[in-house]
């Protein structure tokens, strides 16, 4: 899934597209023509620019909902989520109904209300983009931050107050610093979402003529003939930038230990805001209203509308003509819909079907799992596995006789070791034996679950302590 892409991408960039000899000539066309080289510029100040709002604004937002007394701070976490799972490109659609020069609501209303002539807000072009692109990237970081806001304890923040250290020197020099991690994953993630990014630059900047790389490489491919081999070479720079942050990110955090040491239990308290609880309430809601109450407001209005010039108190402008016409009457429509709903269940259930847990920070290195290649322990176990069955065979009527306290602990998504025929079994033929099931783990329990794998342990070495 990823490095057969990847390799076919590299190969195709260096070939030529008329003989498939390899050249250098497709990252000469790509890299030396002025007018491809302003999209590339274009696309690292928006990922930038898009990274530094989403961190600037979605940390404080997830300090005010995770650790302070802030009014509203319940119903503002479910409308953030409304902001994740809200597509970036459809934002975009809703916010040029809101903002175009000439037909924008936001526009409308300044003029009728302060008798302006002239446009005074425009979405189109790079500023415009950035800003949508930011708005729909905030979550990114705020879910990273709060996650890690809430697993903290309290009790160094309520060292620093006795102290006297008052509500912000504390966040500032205490708290943000031990979610540096996450707000530093925020930050790669936006910058990577936006300078990845099709849809929100497609409709907010090619209008204004303006270009990044995703737009010119579509560019390359809607061209006859189709500059696949320049396109190839020219998408380079974002997969060199993808696996330099990543790889960045892991070097700046595995230099630094970010280990709280504190008393047992680990008490969380809200620190209170004070005089500032509603101030801060109403600039933590700015966010939402641009990207969730105001965008889906215009997309309602607009749909209703079967003309959009005349207004929505237009005798006879305002139904359900448009839903009719887009589910019923259109079959183009109708089945893109359908289509749209069967791919997104259809990748659903294969992620979830074929999508591994994640791995431990440094697992492959520190497990050797390169020496199972050798072909001493490649043929081993070729040959454990092959004989496998007839040996646990023979040792399935023994269990019976089994005495010792028995915990038999499997995850309910093993498919190398089923739980139904083996742990299940298992525990019914073993006298007392204690059956413990994980939802949502896979095989390598010892890394998936350490905790469930040390309370089993502890408990069984009790009930042996105390002769049960």
């Amino acid at each position: 899934m990823v490095l057969v892409p990847i390799c076919w991408l590299v190969l195709t960039s260096f070939q030529d597209p008329l003989t498939q000899q390899l050249t250098i000539d497709n990252y000469r066309s790509a890299f030396t023509q002025p007018y491809l080289l302003e999209p590339i510029v274009n696309s690292f100040k928006m990922a930038f620019a898009v990274g530094l709002i989403a961190v600037a604004v979605g940390t404080p937002l997830a300090w005010l909902v995770s650790r302070t007394d802030m009014p509203g701070r319940r119903l503002l976490r479910p409308l953030i989520l409304a902001a994740f799972v809200t597509p970036s490109f459809l934002g975009a659609n809703a916010w040029i109904f809101l903002a175009a020069p000439n037909s924008g609501m936001v526009n409308n209303w300044i003029r009728y209300l302060f008798h302006v002539n002239h446009p005074v807000v425009d979405i189109y072009g790079l500023g415009g983009c950035i800003f949508v692109i930011a708005l729909y990237s905030i979550p990114y970081t705020f879910s990273f931050v709060s996650a890690t806001l809430e697993l903290m304890s309290s009790e160094l923040e309520d060292a620093a107050t006795t102290l006297g250290s008052g509500t912000f020197r504390t966040t500032f020099s205490i708290t943000l610093p031990l979610a540096l991690p996450a707000i530093l994953a925020g930050f790669v993630l936006s910058f990577l979402e936006a300078i990845e990014l099709f849809g929100p630059p497609a409709f907010l900047m090619i209008p204004a003529r303006q270009q990044v790389m995703t737009t010119q490489l579509y560019l390359f491919f809607s061209q006859f003939p189709p500059q696949i081999e320049v396109a190839a070479a020219y998408a380079m720079p974002l997969l060199l930038v993808t696996v330099t942050l990543l790889w960045l990110q892991r070097r700046l955090l595995g230099r630094r230990r970010f280990v709280t040491v504190t008393g047992k239990g680990g008490v969380r308290r809200r620190m209170a805001l004070g005089r500032w609880r509603w101030p801060f309430a109403i600039l933590a809601f700015i966010p939402i209203l641009l990207s969730v109450l105001l965008p889906y407001f215009a997309l309602l209005v607009v749909s209703l509308q079967r003309v959009w010039g005349k207004g929505v108190f237009a005798p006879g402008n305002l139904g359900l003509y448009w839903y009719k016409w887009a589910i019923f009457d259109n079959p183009t429509t109708r089945n893109a819909i359908e289509h749209s709903l069967e791919y997104s269940a259809a990748a659903a259930t294969l992620a979830v079907i074929v999508a591994p847990q994640a791995a431990p920070e440094r697992y492959v290195r520190r497990a050797a799992s390169l020496l199972l290649l050798r072909p001493a322990e490649f043929i081993a176990n070729a040959q454990d596995l092959a004989t496998l069955e007839g040996f646990v065979a023979e040792q399935v009527p023994h269990y019976r006789a089994i005495r010792a306290p028995t915990v038999i602990i499997t995850g309910d998504c093993d498919r190398t070791v089923s739980p139904k025929i083996h742990a299940r079994a298992a525990a019914a033929l073993i006298p007392n034996a204690k059956l413990i099931e994980l939802a949502g783990i896979g095989h390598m329990l010892p890394h998936a679950a350490p905790a469930e794998i040390i309370a089993a342990i502890d408990e069984l070495a009790a009930r042996r302590a105390n002769g049960d």
